[in-house]
């Protein structure tokens, strides 16, 4: 599901910048594989509220809770860069 067609309501909106903010504090990179641990190699343990990275169809590595849409690599890369930017400055 493609982020930008996605109708948020404010609870979702803010679970996604809390898990956002989390991976920020948290990981400094986003993982370039699933972290072991977890029910199956394509999907990790919890590491935030239910929150896990998981590997889709597509072969591309989201941290979701699979009930609104993962955060990307490209969406936490975008996300680093504006805090770093803003935390420089």
């Amino acid at each position: 599901m493609s982020i930008e067609w996605y109708h948020w309501n404010d609870k979702e909106r803010l679970e996604y910048c809390d898990a956002m903010e989390y991976l920020f504090e948290n990981w400094g990179n986003f993982p370039t594989f699933v972290p072991y641990g977890g029910p199956t190699p394509e999907i990790s343990r919890e590491y935030y509220k239910r929150w896990r990275f998981v590997l889709t169809p597509e072969n591309e590595i989201v941290f979701g809770n699979c009930l609104i849409p993962g955060i990307t690599r490209e969406a936490f890369e975008a996300f680093t860069q504006t805090m770093e930017e803003k935390v420089w400055k």
